[in-house]
């Protein structure tokens, strides 16, 4: 009995040692297999200062009649000052798009305060429109054009807008996309050093979206933003970039 517990015995020992030994290599194998998939995700940004290169500024003319021919004949007369007025400000004739008259019909009331089909009075509206690189005289030319309405004649002037033309648009994107990747590896680099390890291989890759802003501006979307309002802008983008650590 007592061999046959000694055995027993010992064959427990072994097969406890043989466990051990088992469950240490797998666990070792565990911790190998997540340091050879440990990443670290990191995020490069990179913005650039830019000069809208493109102005797009337009305003309505109106003119107002009791009748058509009357509301006609001061449009046309008004148009000549509009046009003097563009060239007294140096802006050429293929730079101008006059778009076709619109015409509003103002009907009568009757004593219910309700439309009759009596026509009252007419009011035409034409729109102008100028496209110009020189975007600081169209900045000015929206505020000038008031001159107009001290003269009786009618002018509704919109806010310019301001673009950066798309082919230098698109280089400036390329160049940040290699600034902003540049900075997330150099910012994976002393992450990595901090904890005594290093960066290997690439794994990914994500660019957010490009926003163009006015320039301190905070604005941001999901789905880019354009501003428009301003002559000095700034180009952002960020990327987000994963690497294998060593």
């Amino acid at each position: 009995m007592e061999k046959s517990f000694t055995s027993n015995l010992g064959l427990g020992i072994a097969l406890a040692v043989g466990l051990f030994a088992s469950c240490f290599y797998v666990s070792t194998t565990v911790v190998k297999l997540k340091n050879a998939d440990k990443t670290i995700e990191v995020k490069g940004f990179s913005e650039k200062k830019i000069i809208s290169d493109i102005a797009v500024w337009s305003g309505n003319l109106v003119a107002r009649g009791t009748n058509i021919a009357e509301a006609f004949g001061k449009l046309n007369t008004d148009k000549q000052h509009v046009i003097s007025f563009f060239n007294g400000e140096d802006i050429k004739a293929d730079h101008i798009n006059a778009a076709p008259v619109v015409k509003d019909t103002i009907f009568k009331m009757d004593e219910k305060g309700q439309p009759t089909n009596h026509p009252e009075s007419y009011v035409l509206r034409q729109k102008f429109t100028v496209t110009s690189a020189d975007v600081h005289k169209i900045a000015g030319l929206a505020v000038k054009i008031d001159q107009l309405n001290v003269q009786g004649i009618e002018f509704e002037s919109a806010k310019p807008d301001f673009f950066f033309s798309n082919e230098k648009l698109n280089q400036v994107k390329v160049d940040l996309l290699g600034d902003a990747t540049k900075s997330a590896r150099e910012r994976a680099q002393q992450l990595a050093a901090n904890s005594g390890s290093g960066v290997g291989q690439l794994v990914s890759a994500r660019q957010g979206i490009f926003q163009v802003t006015a320039e301190n501006s905070t604005d941001l979307s999901d789905y880019g933003v354009y501003d428009t309002s301003t002559i000095d802008k700034v180009v952002k983008i960020v990327v987000t970039l994963s690497y294998t650590i060593n």
